[in-house]
């Protein structure tokens, strides 16, 4: 309870009467009562500060971490890494790490197991340059299925988790002493090992730099696309982001990947994924490569079965296809790509399929914030304007939400005369729910008029009597 009440307490009074309870408990016959004042100590230390941290509970941390229940030495390691994000670096090095390698030897399999657990997150508040070869072979040796402490728990999932915190704090330069149990947790029998590994590969690639993210991670991510579902996730969730930080050459190589994540049938999510990061896309590759496959693969995602993906890859488009346009010369070529790419949006307005046309709709909103605007009234104004008048109320539901957010706000569009035109159309609509995009949520449509009379108007009351 003091623990959860210290950080809503003035500094005065928790100097002068929370600490002084925290250190009291911390010697309380009751090993419970030690126990939890081990757990909390470690977040008392964050909110008084490194002076009375240093002065007043570092030493009783000390006692809890050699008490003789092992249940309060396990609760000190589970505090251990709070109170190294507080204390000094010489505390840290000088009276914490020792701590940790008798945490290590401990006579307690489970405060032995959690001080596995804790190593990386400590290592983490190390600059590399303190993290000697022994501790970091602490570390990597949690990666190895033979490792005793770990036969039976989780601490290769552990290790897996906080293995990009400790490559960030001992840097590229010390790859050598990681590489052995990287490649051990990636190939590691438990999907959910491989599975926190693959989420965390681009963050590795960032760290480590073109030429060791290639050298080294590129076999793995390609692996991990082969993975079970489960996997194949944390990779596809961030592939733009890995291939970013490849050289042109490997990064151009696996332009083939995104197709293929593209034609994944079986699970939709993935295909949701790649269209959510289709801008990112269109960023890190170069502009051949944009026009030629991704401007192709991005409308063929905004036509996608699932309205997830399609939402998503619509909301991309704009940007992507405005990228594409500044790298292109103009005017546009009749048959170049991004030509083809127009004339494709564009027979979308007059396809038979409601659908369709309201997906064209959306990508005009898209695309109207992103293309230049003669661009925009050029090639693609001209097919909107009819789906103002369409048959199917959705469509013009679209439309109707395109125009008000993004063509009557805009100086350029405001003032055309077909912005006008399709600006009293739609707040002439018949359908309530243009009527009410159009007009806002105060405005009270007429009523629906039947198109037929009742049977009760037209039948002859019948005398009384």
């Amino acid at each position: 309870l003091l623990g959860s009440l210290a950080p809503g307490i003035a500094s005065e009074l928790r100097s002068q009467f929370v600490v002084p309870d925290v250190i009291s408990l911390a010697d309380d016959p009751g090993f419970r009562v030690r126990k939890a004042a081990a757990l909390k100590i470690g977040g008392l230390c964050g909110v008084v500060g490194p002076e009375i941290a240093i002065s007043r509970l570092l030493p009783v941390y000390e006692a809890l971490a050699h008490d003789e229940i092992w249940g309060v030495r396990k609760a000190s390691v589970d505090s251990l890494a709070e109170v190294a994000s507080v204390m000094p670096l010489d505390v840290r090095t000088g009276t914490l790490a020792p701590l940790l390698h008798e945490f290590h030897e401990d006579g307690s399999r489970w405060v032995r197991i959690s001080a596995c657990q804790a190593l990386g997150p400590f290592l983490a508040t190390l600059p590399s340059e303190h993290i000697s070869a022994e501790l970091l072979a602490l570390f990597t040796q949690l990666a190895n299925p033979a490792n005793p402490n770990a036969s039976d728990s989780d601490i290769a999932y552990y290790c897996a988790y906080n293995f990009p915190g400790v490559v960030q704090a001992v840097g590229a330069g010390r790859w050598t002493e990681l590489v052995d149990a990287f490649r051990t947790l990636a190939t590691n029998i438990q999907w959910k090992v491989r599975k926190t590994l693959a989420y965390a590969l681009h963050e590795l690639a960032a760290i480590l730099g073109t030429e060791l993210a290639e050298s080294e991670l590129l076999p793995t991510f390609s692996h991990f696309l082969k993975d079970l579902d489960e996997v194949k996730v944390g990779v596809i969730q961030n592939v733009c982001r890995f291939l970013a930080v490849l050289s042109e050459g490997a990064r151009r190589q696996h332009l083939h990947t995104l197709v293929e994540i593209r034609a994944e049938r079986d699970n939709w999510r993935f295909r949701h994924m790649l269209a959510s990061q289709l801008a990112h896309a269109g960023e890190v590759f170069p502009h051949a490569d944009v026009v030629g496959t991704l401007v192709p693969l991005a409308l063929e995602l905004c036509t996608d079965a699932f309205a997830e993906v399609r939402v998503a890859a619509i909301a991309q488009a704009g940007p992507l296809l405005a990228g594409a346009f500044r790298a292109e010369p103009q005017p546009l070529a009749d048959e170049s790509p991004l030509a083809k790419a127009l004339q494709t949006i564009r027979a979308m307005a007059n396809a038979p399929s409601c659908y369709t046309r309201s997906n064209f709709a959306h990508i005009c909103a898209s695309l109207v914030a992103s293309l230049e605007s003669g661009v925009f009234v050029a090639t693609l104004l001209p097919g909107l304007e009819p789906l103002a008048t369409d048959r199917v109320a959705n469509v013009r539901l679209a439309v109707a939400r395109m125009v008000k957010q993004h063509m009557l706000t805009s100086e350029v569009y405001a003032s055309l005369a077909v912005t006008e035109a399709m600006a009293a159309s739609l707040r002439a609509d018949r359908d309530r729910d243009v009527l009410y995009e159009m007009h806002g949520d105060d405005y009270e449509p007429p009523p629906y008029r039947s198109r037929h009379p009742t049977p009760a108007a037209t039948e002859e009351v019948a005398p009384l009597g």
